[in-house]
Parts: structure tokens; sequence; C-alpha cells
């Protein structure tokens, strides 16, 4: 399931007053990627995630 740009592109504010430091994201999330990067969070967004590489096999 993936969430509503809407709702993605609130993650990195989320995760900046949480003090997150690193958030896996989904491929397709660029802009949210971008802003999370900009705060000096690590984004995971390379498709490493189990499930993506489960379902590539």
């Amino acid at each position: 399931m993936s969430a509503p740009y809407e709702a993605t592109s609130q993650i990195p504010t989320h995760a900046m007053v949480a003090g997150v430091k690193q958030i896996g994201m989904q491929l397709r999330a660029e802009q949210a990627n971008e802003s999370a990067r900009g705060a000096g969070i690590t984004v995971i967004d390379d498709g490493s995630c189990i499930l993506v590489l489960l379902a590539l096999q």
C-alpha cells in the first residue's frame, strides 16, 4: 500500500519534528525525498526494501 502524495509530502516534516535520522521512502517520492535530504535526514529510496526485493524475484 502506498500513501497518497498529500501524506507522503508531510513525512519529512514529521520526521524532523520527531528527530528521525533515517527514513525509508518510495522510489517515486522525489519531492519528499529531497525535502528530507535537505533537512539532513538520510533517505533510503533505492529499492532496497525487503518487500521490493522479494517482489522483483
